[in-house]
């Protein structure tokens, strides 16, 4: 009786509450980094394990990599760009790469030597061939770390928000795996992760040299300096704009000047097929197109219309004096960019999956949002693989319909990052509002903003 009575007692609040009521959540198992870090790791090499069937090894067999939906540019780029024979992105007159992914790819030819691939003009065509898994594994190794930096930083930007388990949105999501973790794109956009982390962390000179970093590996970075940049100017904090966009900009030129110097017409060439890109496959203009629209020559005009709007939008903001964070203004320019885009390579939703990440609190619609572009990816590669084309008899409408789902989630992003843009008030000196709880005498969570030197802004 006495062992009962002890153990009715330990439930009783007054003498201590349930068992387990002053655990502390401590230790590694409680911390969201390293399951990340699992968790992204375990994706990566099943993503890299999906990939190499994929590889063509020898000339006399070729394997279909649309028909099978693994396509990478990493294995097609290292033989139809001449580089299994010797050649380098650095030396081309054609500028195909931007400066810091054509350093990224000498860097992956070197490796995939280390690793026994022949690389050179002497090499025979089946030695070329047969070099292509180990460029393919340097360049995926090369992109693991990039994976993980990414992973790292989001975590930074989580912890600084008070929701430290939405890197898992960036770990786990399924549109990183299933388009972004082979791909070049990794490259810029984990600087551009970086970047937001140095700025969220008060590191405002580190940050704006990275993000020149990204912006020299991707245009698309540069809408995220756009952000940042929209974002310090409708708050007129104008000492703070001309620092980081002379800073940003200022390392983005230099990266690109060695080649404006000595091969202008490479960089003409790069900027060309940038702004004058070709209706592709993913994008509502290409579903148009398909239902019998004519649209030609639409690269630049995409380019001046987006352009237009993303004025019309800065000046509305400017005069109805609204003061959006820096990761909703990034949100909302790229958005705007992918909707008016001719093309969407599956890629393109990976960017736009972290700017909602640094935009709104991850929640349900994240994920939701994430599976749609695992879908769109899908949908892509079975139509450029012919089963889902109508010329094949193949069920169309299937594409149509990822297309069309994928483009009303984004209006509906585009709608709710409208919402979360506040009037001008009274505001801290720095970017970021940190969410920071604490209880009150009741016990209750309540949630207060200071200011942070960021870019991500969470308003109750």
């Amino acid at each position: 009786m006495a062992r009962v009575a002890s153990v009715k007692n330990a439930l009783i609040p007054a003498l201590g509450g349930p068992l387990g009521a002053h655990a502390r959540a401590e230790g590694i198992f409680f911390r969201p980094l390293p399951w990340a870090l699992l968790v992204g790791t375990v994706l990566f090499a099943v993503a890299y394990l999906r990939h190499v069937p994929c590889l063509t090894t020898s000339p006399d067999n070729p394997i279909n990599a649309y028909i099978r939906a693994c396509y990478s540019d990493i294995s097609h780029s290292y033989l139809w760009h001449g580089w299994a024979a010797g050649g380098s992105p650095l030396g081309t007159e054609a500028s195909l790469a931007a400066p810091l992914i054509a350093v990224f790819v000498v860097c992956a030819l070197q490796l995939a030597r280390l690793f026994g691939a022949e690389i050179g003009a002497d090499a025979s065509e089946h030695a070329q061939y047969a070099g292509t898994p180990a460029f393919f594994g340097a360049s995926t190794l090369l992109l693991f770390v990039c994976f993980l930096a990414t992973i790292i930083a989001s975590a930074a930007i989580a912890e600084r928000r008070g929701r430290p388990w939405d890197v898992m949105l960036i770990a786990a999501s399924p549109a990183v795996f299933a388009a972004g973790l082979t791909s070049w794109e990794l490259l810029p956009l984990s600087l551009t992760v970086a970047g937001f982390a140095l700025l969220v962390t008060r590191h405002r000179l580190a940050g704006a040299i990275v993000f020149g970093l990204a912006a020299a590996a991707s245009p698309l970075a540069y809408a995220f300096i756009a952000g940042v940049l929209a974002a310090l100017g409708l708050r007129r904090q104008w000492l703070r704009l001309w620092h980081f966009g002379a800073v940003s900009l200022g390392t983005a030129l230099a990266l690109h000047l060695p080649i404006l110097l000595t091969r202008s017409s490479a960089s003409e060439h790069y900027w060309k097929q940038v702004v004058d890109s070709d209706i592709g496959p993913g994008s509502v203009w290409f579903l148009l197109q398909e239902l019998g629209l004519p649209l030609r020559d639409f690269g630049p005009f995409t380019a001046v219309v987006t352009l237009l709007v993303l004025a019309i939008l800065l000046a509305w903001a400017h005069l109805t004096e609204r003061t959006p964070s820096a990761g909703t203004a990034s949100a909302i320019i790229l958005l705007v960019i992918v909707l008016l885009a001719p093309s969407y390579p599956p890629q393109l939703g990976v960017w736009v999956v972290f700017a909602l990440f640094a935009a709104i609190p991850v929640s349900v619609g994240h994920w939701v949002y994430s599976f749609v572009l695992a879908v769109h990816y899908l949908a892509v590669w079975g139509w450029l693989g012919g089963h889902l084309r109508s010329d094949q008899h193949g069920p169309w409408g299937l594409y149509y319909l990822a297309v069309l789902l994928r483009f009303g989630f984004e209006i509906v992003w585009l709608v709710l990052l409208f919402r979360q843009f506040p009037p001008r008030k009274s505001l801290p000196d720095d970017l970021v509002e940190v969410r920071r709880r604490h209880a009150d005498g009741d016990g209750n969570l309540v949630t207060h903003g200071s200011g942070g030197t960021g870019a991500i802004d969470e308003d109750e």
